[in-house]
């Protein structure tokens, strides 16, 4: 589990004092102890809002492992959840009512206004979105005084983000940089599809996680 401090006055008025909590590739394939390790990390930080990145299965015969783990994962709010690149099994899914029962919904390619705190300056926006072009239509509307949160799978759209003037940017795809030593991932092309591998990154006003 890795804390991150965000520093926005707009993402502080709508989500300060809460707990957010991101997941990300968790490909699954089965559900046993490292599944069930994970439930009880997440479950034991007290989430408020729980949000995964993509790539959430393989195959689609693997949905219901992940059915069990959002089932099992108790935020205060919501979970919300985007597609990722290996998540095409899947993608009729996106609008069904199996992720009803584990407070789960998908974003992809839409935009929601929310107020967790229930103050007059705490709305804030998330946003989904695969394409980089259709980042600027979903957000375009969005009044100027309310922080948006994009979540994407790819962190390398990142700069469309940016033009598009978003507060916070949550991806996935790279693994956390699991090829990390940098002499290491030199020998690896799928080590470098992004230069944004882990951590926090800051591209024009927009933070990207």
């Amino acid at each position: 589990v890795e804390q991150v401090k965000i520093v926005n006055p707009g993402i502080s008025r709508a989500l300060g004092g809460l707990r957010v909590i991101q997941l990300s590739d968790p490909e699954t394939a089965n559900f046993g102890y490292l599944e069930v390790s994970l439930v009880e990390i997440v479950n034991r930080l007290e989430p408020d809002l729980i949000l995964v990145t993509g790539d959430l299965v393989n195959e689609r015969q693997h949905l219901q492992f992940l059915l069990d783990i959002l089932n099992l994962l108790n935020p205060k709010f919501h979970t919300y959840l985007i597609l990722g690149d290996e998540d095409g099994c899947i993608a009729d899914l996106t609008n069904s009512s199996i992720w009803e029962k584990a407070q789960a919904s998908f974003i992809d390619e839409k935009a929601i206004r929310l107020n967790l705190k229930g103050r007059e300056d705490s709305y804030f926006w998330f946003v989904g979105s695969s394409y980089r072009e259709a980042i600027k239509g979903a957000t375009k509307d969005i009044p100027k005084n309310e922080p948006v949160i994009l979540m994407i799978h790819n962190p390398n759209i990142v700069k469309w983000a940016a033009l598009a003037g978003v507060d916070l940017v949550l991806a996935g795809h790279t693994q956390g940089g699991q090829v990390g030593i940098s002499f290491l991932r030199k020998l690896f092309s799928y080590a470098q599809r992004s230069v944004y591998v882990s951590g926090l990154y800051k591209v024009r006003d927009t933070l990207l996680y």
